[in-house]
C-alpha cells in the first residue's frame, strides 16, 4: 500500500494493491479531496487474455502423446511407415525432451525419428524398439516419428514426450540370409558409436567378418573384424564409412547408436 500526500505534505488517502483509494489519517471519507475528473468507482484494468492452449509455456509441445494401429508384416518386404505424429509437434523454443517409444502388445517395432532444435533442417536417426518399449532423450524444438511394425501381428505403438534430461543409448538392428561379402549401403544408421555381427550358426563365427572401408571415391579397406574376434561390446565405428558382411550363416548387424 502506497499513501499519496496533498501539496503540505499531509497524508491524505491511501491507494492499496489493487488501485482502489482509502482515507488517510484524519479523514473519513475521499469526497473532500477528490481530485477533478477521478472516478471513485473505477476498477483495475481487465487481465490480458490465456495465451493459446499449449504454448502457455515456450517449450512445452503441441502434442505429448499419440498412438497408431500398425498391420502386420504380410510377405517378405518391410512393411511401410507410418506417421504416428500427424506430421511435426512443435514447441516456441528448444528444450530437452524424454521421448518414451511403447508398444501394447510388447511386440518389436522401428521409429524413425526427426527433430530440429531451432530453424535449421534438422536431423534424424532410427531406433528399434525391442521388446515393445525403449526411451531416447533429444535436445529438440520441433519432432516428427514415423513408426514400422517389425511383426506379422497388429500392434499398437505409442509415443510419449515430457521435459527432461536423460543419457540415453539405442540399437538399430538389420539381418539377412548366408551372404558373400556385401555391403550394406544406405542401412549404416546416422550416430552409429559401435557395431556387433551375430550369427545363427556357432560353427560360422571362425569364418565370417565384417570389413570397414573409408570415404574415399575409390574406398580403401582399413579393418576386417573377425566374428570370433569382435569385444563383447562391439567394434567402434571411428571413421568407416562403408561396412561389408561376410556371413556363412544367417546373420544380424547390431549398430549402438549415441541417442
Amino acid at each position: 500500500m502506497r499513501r499519496n500526500r496533498n501539496q503540505t505534505g499531509d497524508p491524505f488517502y491511501d491507494v492499496d494493491e489493487h488501485g482502489f483509494r482509502e482515507p488517510g489519517p484524519g479523514h473519513d471519507t475521499l469526497d473532500d479531496y477528490d481530485p477533478p475528473g477521478w472516478d471513485p468507482f473505477r476498477r483495475p484494468p481487465p487481465l490480458p487474455p490465456d495465451p493459446p492452449p499449449g504454448l502457455d509455456e515456450p517449450g512445452r509441445m503441441s502434442q505429448r502423446t499419440n498412438n497408431v494401429l500398425l498391420d502386420g508384416v504380410v510377405g517378405v518386404g518391410p512393411a511401410p511407415l507410418v506417421d504416428l505424429t500427424n506430421n511435426a509437434i512443435e514447441a516456441l523454443a528448444a528444450r530437452w525432451r524424454i521421448i518414451e517409444l511403447t508398444s501394447d502388445q510388447t511386440l518389436p517395432w522401428l521409429c524413425l525419428m526427426e527433430w530440429t532444435a531451432g530453424d535449421g533442417a534438422g536431423m534424424k536417426v532410427v531406433v528399434n524398439v525391442p521388446h515393445g518399449s525403449t526411451r531416447v532423450c533429444l535436445f529438440a524444438r520441433t519432432l516428427r516419428f514415423k513408426a514400422q511394425n517389425l511383426s506379422n501381428l497388429q500392434n499398437r505403438v505409442r509415443f510419449t514426450v515430457a521435459d527432461g534430461h536423460d543419457g540415453t543409448r539405442n540399437e538399430f538392428e538389420i539381418d539377412g540370409p548366408t551372404q558373400a561379402e556385401t555391403s550394406i549401403g544406405s542401412l549404416f544408421p546416422p550416430y552409429t558409436d559401435k557395431v556387433r555381427l551375430e550369427l545363427a550358426d556357432p560353427a560360422a563365427y571362425g569364418t565370417s567378418f565384417i570389413r570397414f572401408y573409408d570415404g574415399l571415391a575409390a574406398p580403401t579397406l582399413v579393418s576386417t573384424v573377425m566374428a570370433n574376434a569382435q569385444p563383447s561390446y562391439g567394434t567402434p565405428v571411428g571413421q568407416g564409412a562403408d561396412i561389408r558382411v561376410k556371413a556363412d550363416s544367417a546373420w544380424r548387424l547390431i549398430f549402438y547408436l549415441r541417442a
